[in-house]
This record gives C-alpha cells, structure tokens and sequence, in this order.
C-alpha cells in the first residue's frame, strides 16, 4: 500500500490494479483502493485525474484496440499534460 503514496496521475494509470477498479468499482480491486484513497486523502487530486483521464479513454474506445495503439495516444496526452503543466509553471 505505501509504494502508491507518491504515484503521479501517469503511475496511477499505468496500474493494472488501479485501472480495474476504475472501470469495476465493485470488483476485486475495490476493497484496496476504496481503503487506500480513505487513507490517503491527500491523493485525491491525483485519483481524480488518472481516473478522468481513464474514464475518458474508454468511452473513447468501446472495441479492443491494439496496445501500441493505446500507448500511442496515451503518451500523446502525457505530453500534452506536462507542456500544459509547464506553461502555467512558467506564468
């Protein structure tokens, strides 16, 4: 449970776990993760976004899609992200 204290939005994401109780909240998944963001309320923003951002993806795509085609775009928004983050940094 403590390696998840300091994941970033991109690490959340690229949780097989974390990904399984976003799109099963009642599934096995769901014990740890409804107990970890209780504990970690500190985290909220995070899980927040990762699960937007993963929320969005599969309403995006409803069919199985290739990995590379995932990765793909996965990294195209990573990267919109954090030029996104580093312009407001810079302001």
């Amino acid at each position: 449970m403590e390696r998840y204290k300091k994941y970033s939005v991109e690490e959340l994401i690229g949780d097989a776990s974390f990904r399984n109780w976003i799109r099963e909240p009642q599934g096995a998944s769901a014990p740890f993760w409804e107990n970890w963001t209780r504990l970690h309320p500190e985290q909220a923003e995070t899980v927040r976004q990762a699960r937007n951002f993963i929320e969005v993806i599969q309403q995006k795509y409803t069919s199985v899609l290739d990995a590379s085609e995932v990765r793909e775009d996965v990294q195209q928004v990573v990267q919109w992200a954090q030029q996104s983050c580093g312009q407001s940094a810079s302001r």
